[in-house]
């Protein structure tokens, strides 16, 4: 007999992409950001290399709240919008994957991760 394959609970899920938060809200409060000190140019590239690990751990909520942090650190990175965009998708969250690597394309068209 067939066994119906079972989804995971996140998939029900799908629209809820950055923690709870209202998802227009935030894209609007890291469009808003001027431009990143060096400083925090560095601190978002060192929380991404921290959700990266988190990601190869399968923590993936764990990494989007840190890829979060970054964005609001240096939302203009591509990479990191690329990153958080396939751990949505390892997530199941394809909708908030789709969005992210949208953004990540809209800002750098060459964004071969996305």
């Amino acid at each position: 007999p067939l066994v119906k394959p079972e989804f995971p609970k996140e998939a029900g899920k799908d629209d809820e992409c950055v923690d709870k938060e209202d998802v227009g809200a935030f894209y609007k409060e890291v469009a808003a950001k001027a431009e990143p000190t060096d400083d925090e140019r560095d601190e978002a590239m060192s929380l991404r290399g921290e959700a990266m690990g988190l990601m190869s751990e399968g923590q993936f909520e764990d990494a989007v709240a840190k890829l979060s942090e970054a964005l609001t650190k240096n939302p203009n990175m591509a990479p990191i919008w690329a990153a958080r965009a396939k751990c949505y998708l390892k997530w199941k969250k394809n909708a908030c994957a789709i969005k992210d690597a949208t953004k990540a394309v809209e800002i750098n068209p060459n964004q071969a991760l996305a």
